[in-house]
């Protein structure tokens, strides 16, 4: 996850929107966790609920919103 943020910081303009789908497993919140200590704010997408299968799987959907601009010219300095 770490180079995903770095990644992402780079590529990230004052738009830019990045949405994330994932299967919630018990990993999922260190993942989030790495994005947010990167200063990425994680917004879970309210969704509803319904229409599967039954079969149990949870997923979820993300608004990973990019540092802005100060932060992220101090973040890719090292600072």
């Amino acid at each position: 996850m770490a180079s995903l943020g770095r990644t992402l910081k780079m590529l990230s303009g004052s738009k830019t929107r990045v949405l994330a789908a994932s299967e919630v497993r018990f990993w999922t919140g260190g993942c989030l966790n790495e994005l947010a200590s990167q200063g990425f704010e994680v917004v879970e997408v309210p969704s509803q609920e319904g229409g599967g299968d039954g079969g149990g799987d949870i997923f979820a959907v993300y608004n990973i919103i990019p540092p802005c601009e100060e932060n992220r010219q101090k973040n890719m300095s090292g600072s």
